[in-house]
């Protein structure tokens, strides 16, 4: 058992800062859009990274002004994919810079054509829906077992497997359920976590705060009822239950999400790997590599939540102080311990050197290079994959929160 404790402490000279306080860098600074982003720096199981620059979801472009088309241009897009139904298209017909060779515009059928969008949305802002009615505009299950709409989502993924439809943006009308459930499955078929895809689809709520609640206040003035907010606020921006009740309808059918995307989407692992050739880059390729004095500034002082990329789903709460000692509580579901010890930076490294806790580790000095990534700082092992994922906070702060 301490054996496999050792095993699994190296993780613990390692940090990643959860919170990204840049997230409205992920926004694309267009006048005509509100929810319009960059899928770029999701990082997946196998330790890669979705390029920057390729892959874009936005809300409606029929709005966008000549400013916005000139940086549009900028991104020598080579395709576009519009989710909207036949009735949005034409009543607000995206706007696309002219640029040679052309961006190629296609479209999807996973609307039902037996409902009016625009029409619905006029029921909605006139607050005339039930609140049974508001919650099932969420439900996202007929993406998964419509075998028709199953084959439009599987072509769209295919299509993205060739070099030549890339960089690529799709997009809706406000950019959030049918675009977040296209980005989902994308995601999903590149690697990236659930916990991700799920985070990246609320994110959504964030970027349209301000509209929803500047919505919300219209239907309450045209309703001639009280209406239901927050049934309303899962309709205007997006609940976490759309996706998690699509996600278990793949589950329950195919008994898995990787069952669905090979077997309900048809797409067989050549194509994926296709995929994730094209639009996924290696961590280490898209980050930068901290000096030994940046790893002392950043990490000196700090109390470190580390969850451990290990079989057991270890946890560890680390305390590296400023005096170059540090302390290490860790515990999975088959043990725990206590690791103290001392920590230095040198050759552009964290090492630690340990002193009691894991006796077959006891004097050995143990290095490893850190990555500084977009969402926060990482280190990895010899073969280049990271070992753990932290977040950190000052030590100050923690004991201010516990006096």
């Amino acid at each position: 058992m301490i054996k496999s404790a050792a095993l699994l402490f190296i993780a613990l000279w390692s940090s990643l800062t959860v919170a990204d306080d840049n997230i409205g860098t992920l926004l694309l600074p267009l006048n005509g859009t509100e929810n319009a982003r960059d899928l770029g720096g999701y990082l997946t199981k196998d330790d890669q990274v979705v390029r920057a620059r390729v892959l874009y979801r936005a809300d409606s472009l029929a709005t966008l002004d000549d400013a916005d088309l000139a940086y549009l241009k900028t991104l020598n897009l080579s395709s576009v994919t519009d989710l909207r139904s036949a009735s949005e298209r034409i009543a607000a017909p995206d706007r696309l810079p002219v640029q040679s060779p052309p961006i190629k515009y296609n479209s999807l059928a996973i609307n039902n054509p037996a409902v009016n969008i625009p029409e619905l949305r006029k029921k909605i802002f006139a607050g005339s829906l039930s609140t049974s009615e508001l919650l099932a505009l969420t439900n996202r299950e007929s993406y998964v077992t419509d075998p028709a709409i199953r084959r439009e989502w599987g072509n769209w993924l295919r299509s993205l497997s060739q070099p030549d439809n890339v960089p690529h943006l799709f997009h809706c009308t406000a950019g959030k359920d049918r675009t977040g459930f296209a980005a989902a499955i994308l995601l999903l078929t590149l690697g990236v976590s659930e916990q991700q895809v799920i985070d990246d689809f609320l994110l959504s709520n964030t970027f349209l705060a301000d509209q929803i609640d500047e919505n919300l206040q219209t239907i309450a003035s045209h309703s001639k009822t009280t209406i239901d907010e927050p049934a309303l606020r899962q309709v205007l921006g997006v609940s976490s239950s759309s996706l998690e009740g699509a996600f278990a309808v793949m589950r329950s059918t195919y008994g898995s999400i990787d069952k669905f995307i090979e077997q309900g989407l048809g797409i067989d692992q050549k194509t994926r790997e296709k995929l994730k050739e094209l639009l996924l880059v290696d961590f280490t390729a898209s980050s930068a590599r901290l000096t030994s004095s940046e790893i002392l500034e950043t990490f000196a002082n700090v109390r470190d939540e580390a969850t451990l990329r290990d079989a057991n789903g270890t946890l560890a709460v680390n305390h590296w102080y400023t005096d170059g000692s540090f302390t290490v509580e860790w515990s999975n579901g088959n043990s725990q311990g206590t690791v103290t010890g001392s920590w230095l930076a040198e050759n552009n490294q964290r090492c630690v050197i340990i002193a009691e806790g894991l006796p077959d580790m006891e004097g050995q000095r143990r290095c490893s290079p850190i990555y500084r990534f977009k969402r926060g700082y990482f280190s990895v092992n010899p073969d280049g994959s990271i070992h753990a994922q932290h977040l950190l906070s000052p030590i100050e702060t923690h004991r201010q929160k516990n006096d």
